[in-house]
């Protein structure tokens, strides 16, 4: 996922991790997608969802899909979603958090749907979260992402690691 244009205004971040299973087995041949709003919390895309959450941005897609690699790795650039608050039932006022929605398809069917609480996942990574970094680095959705952006955006971006874990075996 990533801006059309590189203006979009947000918080740079890219999204990275792996598909595992249960033993830590990496998945591949899967497809993984991403959906969020923008930084004001709005999705542009669904803009009835999140009404005066900002205006829209054209700039943004918010929404996004790739391969999984062989070792399992993923990687989407994009920016910090904004929270948001919406009314559940028509009744009951509902702060929703900054968040990225995943899915994991299997040609058109979704295995598993998850978020990624972006706060959370960040505050909670032990400083050993990462004795994997440099493979995620050279990984081939890294790659890709720094040979479409440019290395120094990449480099430049706050890295959010969310590892998603499917109750099967790989």
């Amino acid at each position: 996922m990533t801006s059309r244009d590189a203006v979009s205004p947000g918080k740079p971040v890219v999204l990275a991790g792996r598909l595992l299973d249960t033993a830590g087995r990496p998945h591949s041949g899967l497809r993984l997608q991403v959906w969020q709003a923008n930084s004001t919390g709005r999705y542009d895309y669904h803009s009835a969802e999140t009404p005066g959450h900002g205006r829209p941005d054209p700039a943004f897609r918010g929404h996004g899909e790739s391969d999984i690699d062989a070792d399992g790795w993923y990687a989407y650039r994009t920016i910090r979603p904004g929270g948001y608050k919406r009314t559940l039932f028509r009744f009951l006022p509902w702060t929703f958090v900054p968040h990225i929605h995943i899915a994991v398809r299997a040609g058109e069917r979704d295995l598993l749907i998850t978020q990624c609480d972006v706060d959370k996942a960040v505050a909670q990574r032990p400083a050993t979260a990462y004795a994997d970094h440099a493979e995620l680095m050279r990984s081939d959705p890294m790659r890709r992402l720094a040979a479409a952006v440019g290395g120094a955006v990449v480099a430049q971006a706050e890295l959010i690691r969310f590892d998603v874990v499917l109750d099967r075996p790989a």
